[in-house]
């Protein structure tokens, strides 16, 4: 029986079951390896041609029109983050898919490739080859950590007019803003001596802790203030490593501490951390820069609020593939099934109803193209 219309020929649900049993942690790269080979035989069967990039041993997978430039390219991946192996069978339960990966990001990865098989049996119906798709398909395996060797590698040879990036935001809700990303590191360096004569000794970690607190004050002093903070849009920090000490007998003489901070297009960062390095004793060394992710002006932001007025616009704290569009002059932006933050938790899960409506608004998108 042929599908009804408007229906897809490939179940994105289904689909996404089968992608989430492939343990895809970084831990198993065998598991990614192996769920990569998986989506290239689905492309091969379906007579969908792709090419396969790997940099540092991570596979991508990209289906283009074959043209230098083409209107809009789908974004996602297919690594998550660690979790137990029962995580890795699907269960279904109240119109929610649960399972690791179910919702970041391996329903976008299957939406994406239902839509690959929907546009070339048109195409084909037409008389006409891959060449005349209005889109591409970029599916990556290192979005969990930094996306370097997936999109930040493959989008230097490739020229969407537009992106998206399956992977944030709600079915009604574009996500045009993300924070940037700075980590850091503050080394303390100290005199050992034995623990029960400190005072010929200076310890290493009391520096390093007088340090975080001048650090803490100047990192906040220079927030907006408190009125114009609507929803934590605002510079912050995490400290997420200490190390220090080897002997309970011991002052120590050396300890440092690493930082994530998360902030706005409204700050220069790298001046930011020049001035904090002025007032510490620690030295401070910069781990990694990534820059704040903003849609900009681009008349695709029209055509996606047009599919429903429930779609508004919105941003993320957190950080995701969109930053690497910014390298490279791209436009885009971030969307999604709902997942009602539940990414990275034990009850990932996915809504089964937003990911058919994902389906729809982005088949009358690429039909608009």
């Amino acid at each position: 029986m042929s599908p009804r219309k408007n229906q897809p020929q490939i179940d994105p649900v289904e689909l996404t079951r089968t992608l989430i049993r492939f343990k895809t942690m970084h831990s198993r790269m065998d598991e990614i390896a192996g769920c990569m080979r998986y989506i290239q035989s689905f492309l091969a069967e379906q007579g969908i041609q792709f090419k396969k990039i790997v940099s540092n041993g991570y596979p991508s997978l990209l289906v283009d029109p074959g043209a230098e430039r083409f209107p809009l390219l789908l974004m996602s991946h297919i690594d998550v983050v660690d979790a137990p192996d029962a995580l890795f069978e699907p269960m279904e339960k109240q119109g929610r898919l649960y399972g690791r990966g179910s919702y970041d990001d391996k329903y976008a990865a299957a939406v994406s490739l239902a839509l690959l098989v929907r546009w070339l049996e048109k195409l084909k119906a037409e008389g006409k080859t891959q060449s005349g798709l209005k889109f591409g398909v970029l599916i990556t395996s290192d979005e969990e950590i930094g996306g370097i060797n997936g999109a930040r590698y493959v989008l230097k040879d490739v020229r969407p007019d537009f992106s998206i990036v399956l992977d944030g935001g709600s079915m009604n809700e574009v996500i045009t803003r993300e924070k940037g990303i700075a980590r850091i590191t503050l080394t303390a360096r100290g005199k050992t001596c034995h623990a029960s004569r400190p005072w010929l000794g200076k310890n290493a970690i009391e520096v390093l802790m007088a340090d975080y607190r001048k650090f803490s004050i100047l990192f906040e002093s220079g927030l907006q203030e408190e009125e114009n903070l609507s929803g934590h849009w605002r510079r912050t920090a995490n400290l997420a490593v200490v190390q220090g000490g080897k002997s309970i007998n011991q002052v120590p003489d050396h300890a440092r501490m690493k930082l994530d901070i998360r902030y706005t297009e409204e700050e220069n960062i790298s001046d930011l951390l020049q001035e904090i390095g002025t007032h510490l004793e620690s030295d401070l060394s910069i781990d990694m820069i990534e820059p704040v992710f903003i849609t900009g002006a681009t008349p695709f932001m029209g055509r996606i609020l047009s599919l429903s007025p429930d779609i508004k616009t919105g941003y993320e704290h957190g950080a995701s593939d969109a930053r690497h569009l910014i390298s490279y002059g791209l436009t885009g932006v971030v969307w999604g099934a709902n997942g009602n933050l539940t990414q990275h938790s034990m009850d990932e899960h996915v809504e089964i109803d937003s990911i058919h409506t994902i389906f729809q608004r982005l088949d009358s998108l690429i039909r608009d193209l």
